[in-house]
């Protein structure tokens, strides 16, 4: 009886230490991923600095980076966000979005059934050719959307944390 209650709890004890084993190498394999992936996402958002100012931004590079970021959501990193880095990443691509395309309604969205909104159809650009110099309030709508981002990058990796 000795024996047997010796092999079935050894039989539990390794079954547990492979489970703990198997949550933690997981863990830390996503999160070993997650830091490849946010630190290309980071570096992209290198392009609107808050100090200096990058003065010489077109319209052009912005609507590059609007599609460098879906490109990065899809073949790269999306799959890595945290819902709350991932809230955050849509918040920069609906920011940018605004510069280039006109509204329309998020079908995703299930509060918002109504009809699409009529002020649509007077919608334009705000600005007249890509290389155009970025407005600043663009600029300080984009610079502030990527900064709350990489605030939620640097949160999810703990790596601003004080150890």
């Amino acid at each position: 009886m000795d024996t047997f209650l010796g092999l079935v709890g050894g039989a539990v004890l390794g079954f547990l230490g492979g489970l703990y084993t198997f949550y933690f190498d997981t863990r830390r394999s996503t999160r070993d991923a997650r830091m490849t992936a946010y630190r290309s996402l980071w570096s992209k958002s290198a392009l609107l600095p808050m100090s200096p100012r990058n003065h010489g931004l077109t319209y052009g590079e912005l609507r590059q980076l609007w599609g460098d970021l879906k490109d990065w959501y899809f073949h790269e990193g999306g799959l890595y966000l945290t819902r709350p880095a991932r809230n955050q990443y849509f918040t920069v691509q609906r920011s940018l979005a605004v510069l280039f395309e006109r509204p329309i309604d998020d079908a995703c969205d299930k509060k918002r059934r109504q009809p699409a909104d009529t002020t649509a159809d007077q919608w334009e650009p705000a600005y007249q050719e890509l290389d155009d110099l970025v407005a600043d309030g663009d600029y300080d709508t984009i610079r502030c959307a990527l900064s709350e981002l990489r605030t939620q990058l640097a949160d999810d990796l703990s790596s601003r944390s004080r150890s």
